[in-house]
């Protein structure tokens, strides 16, 4: 097929805004310091010592897995991060984040007639209703612990989706196949709840296809290695100590509660969307395979979201994947054909009004956030300002104001910066041995 003009110049579209996308999330990156838990990681959990070399790495995540938590995989990738200059991650996290939103945009137009403005849409709509969107998209620790499994998850489900969607049995080199396996592995040991959500997905997406072609596939392959990686997360020392709450129907239907209070209070427009869309494409005898792809992403955003129950505490960051997979079960049914009615005016308008609506939300949000994350950058050059001139005057035992964020767009928005209390507890103790100070109190 030879791609027409209209295409290309779609497919040109998407570059830019992808550009576009990267070079605003490079600079946020940027201009976003380490906060909290960055300090911790920057030392070696077996020395103490700050990470210089990849080897350090090994021994630091064993005893990590034995009395933080179980993800050695995410982790490890964070001190990693420590050994080359920062703009080392913050090139790297920015292309996470534009290929999470590719991929997904991918996912929506699969067998469907593509369009930039989607995955514009989308990309405003991640920004404007991602919970804690600094957590997630620009603090390092937290951005390789969601955003990066994210990528990740959605690497590990494009096969099952393609299986599931096409006709073809994904007759891949032998060494491919191999590759993916082991990737699998590691994706199951990545994070709780996103791969825990992804192997779920692609179970019940060879499952779908039982009535179209056989269930004898290799991906049972990738199903059963990125299960053993989840068990593995699942049995590291510190794991259940550290993320579990007590079993007690009390706490459970207080945890219930709060999940759904999270679910309602965060992602009820996307919900409401969804099953309007749901309702509209199946009265008109849409693709009923498209509908339920999108009802399995659905189900997987819900699943990801009530898994909390179980969990110590539900930290906002932790709803990275409802929001992404809600929104792809909602651009999932959008690309469906049967919404295209051009002979009808008022219908045709009703996307546009929604999009100039979602346009102008995503304007005002990223106004604010963007002058938030610049306020805490400047905070924190004036604090390192000032840790200098008390290394220069020889002065170890610093009091440092804590910075403060008033947004979600902010890596500082939601978490403890300094201790005002302690000196000798997190992250004081690590940022003063970072900056080569005797000790670090918050005010």
């Amino acid at each position: 097929m030879v791609p027409t003009p209209q295409t290309n110049q779609k497919e040109h579209g998407v570059a830019i805004w992808l550009g576009m996308m990267f070079v605003v999330l490079f600079f946020l990156n940027f201009i976003t310091p380490y906060v909290a838990d960055d300090w911790v990681y920057t030392l070696s959990f077996a020395t103490r010592e700050p990470i210089a070399h990849i080897m350090d790495i090994v021994p630091s995540m064993y005893i990590h897995s034995s009395h933080m938590n179980g993800r050695i995989i995410s982790h490890g990738i964070v001190q990693l991060f420590y050994i080359p200059p920062a703009v080392v991650f913050d090139l790297c996290n920015s292309l996470v984040f534009c290929l999470v939103l590719y991929i997904s945009y991918r996912i929506c137009t699969l067998r469907a007639k593509r369009n930039s403005l989607l995955l514009v849409a989308f990309s405003m709509g991640f920004w404007y209703l991602l919970p804690a969107f600094g957590q997630v998209c620009l603090w390092q620790i937290g951005s390789v612990n969601y955003l990066w499994a994210l990528l990740f998850g959605l690497a590990y489900l494009c096969p099952f989706i393609r299986f599931y969607v096409c006709s073809d049995n994904l007759e891949w080199n032998i060494w491919v196949k191999i590759v993916f396996v082991i990737f699998s592995l590691l994706v199951g040991m990545y994070t709780e709840i996103t791969s825990f959500i992804v192997l779920m997905l692609a179970v019940l997406l060879i499952l779908s296809s039982v009535k179209r072609k056989s269930l004898r596939t290799w991906l049972w392959f990738p199903v059963f290695s990125a299960t053993a990686g989840y068990l593995i997360l699942l049995r590291m020392p510190a794991e259940m100590q550290a993320k579990q709450s007590a079993m007690t129907f009390d706490i459970l239907l207080s945890n219930f509660i709060n999940a759904s209070e999270m679910l309602l209070c965060n992602m009820l427009p996307v919900l409401v969307l969804w099953v309007l869309l749901v309702a509209v494409v199946r009265h008109r005898k849409g693709n009923i395979r498209k509908i339920w792809l999108s009802a399995l992403f659905a189900f997987g955003a819900i699943s990801a979201n009530y898994m909390l129950i179980v969990a110590a505490y539900y930290a906002e960051r932790c709803m990275c994947t409802t929001t992404l997979f809600l929104l792809i079960a909602c651009g999932i049914l959008i690309t469906d054909p049967v919404l295209a009615n051009k002979r009808n005016h008022f219908r045709k308008a009703v996307p546009y009004g929604g999009f100039l609506i979602l346009l102008l939300a995503f304007a005002v949000s990223f106004a604010t956030g963007g002058r938030d994350i610049w306020t805490t950058h400047k905070s924190f050059q004036e604090r390192e300002s000032r840790i200098a001139q008390y290394i220069a005057n020889g002065i170890t035992d610093v009091s440092l104001p804590c910075i403060q964020a008033f947004t979600k767009y902010s890596a500082f928005y939601g978490i403890i910066d300094l201790n005002t209390e302690i000196s000798d507890t997190w992250p004081n103790s690590q940022m003063a041995k970072y900056y080569g100070l005797h000790s670090i109190i918050g005010q």
